[in-house]
């Protein structure tokens, strides 16, 4: 089967909401220029279009990448 996939890595580093210590840190280095700091941290994740091995049991697919063999 073919489905588009996410690094189960990354997702981990994706989107993260800044602590007020951070936001803090963002203003001063920024100066007066900066008018609305950023509330959050994001990393773009970008699927990959992957085949893998699909196994239906009892009408559920297993698709989890730990569960399954990816093909390329």
């Amino acid at each position: 089967m073919l489905y588009d996939v996410f690094d189960p890595n990354a997702r981990g580093e994706g989107f993260k909401w800044l602590t007020d210590g951070e936001i803090e840190a963002i203003k001063s280095t920024a100066g007066k220029k900066l008018k609305r700091p950023p509330r959050y941290n994001r990393e773009p994740l970008k699927p990959k279009a992957m085949f893998f091995h699909a196994k239906i049991e009892q009408s559920t697919m297993q698709c989890h990448p730990e569960r399954v063999r990816l093909a390329g």
